[in-house]
């Protein structure tokens, strides 16, 4: 009886939680092109410190964004075919 009734609870919590989790996020809208050539600064950081900042356009950040996800994405298809021996 003790574990039908924590299996129910714990089912109950963990429908509860899906719920409150569920994604809610509004789509990306793109940038307009009056906004593209706008430069934006973002502080610079080394180890917790601030160092100085640096400013680009939009089009440049996407640009570096893009550069910074392709090499991550690399790093990590390469990491899973290196065999440690």
């Amino acid at each position: 009886m003790r574990t039908l009734f924590f299996a129910i609870l714990s089912s109950a919590a963990l429908s509860v939680a899906t719920v409150a989790f569920a994604d809610d996020t509004k789509p990306v809208t793109p940038v307009s092109t009056d906004d593209s050539d706008k430069e934006i600064c973002k502080p610079v950081t080394h180890e917790g410190e601030l160092v100085g900042k640096t400013c680009h356009t939009q089009k440049e950040w996407d640009k570096i964004r893009y550069q910074e996800q392709q090499r991550l994405r690399q790093y990590q298809q390469q990491s899973l075919f290196q065999h440690p021996m």
